[in-house]
């Protein structure tokens, strides 16, 4: 299993059990409860224990190809914009 995208989408306390009863090995990018949110210190001792969960910071966006796609998305918005085009992505 892999979840790079919220902490709340993996039930974890699952996740630890069946880790433990069906051999599930995990990758975890994004926690429950988040690493250094507010300046905590991780905590979860069961997540940081179990040797079958990896776990990792939450960077995927600190990449150059991330901010690249981010600058990307930006110019085509204000361009969209500023020539009276429709915005991506605008909802209204």
């Amino acid at each position: 299993l892999v979840n790079m995208a919220r902490g709340g989408v993996v039930d974890e306390a699952a996740l630890l059990r069946l880790a433990a009863e069906r051999g599930l090995r995990a990758g975890l990018d994004v926690f429950e409860r988040e690493p250094g949110a507010a300046g905590e210190v991780f905590d979860d001792e069961a997540i940081r224990s179990c040797e079958a969960v990896y776990g990792s910071h939450h960077t995927g966006a600190r990449t150059a190809q991330a901010a690249e796609a981010v600058e990307d998305a930006v110019l085509r918005v204000v361009q969209a914009y500023l020539q009276g085009d429709p915005v991506p992505g605008a909802v209204r």
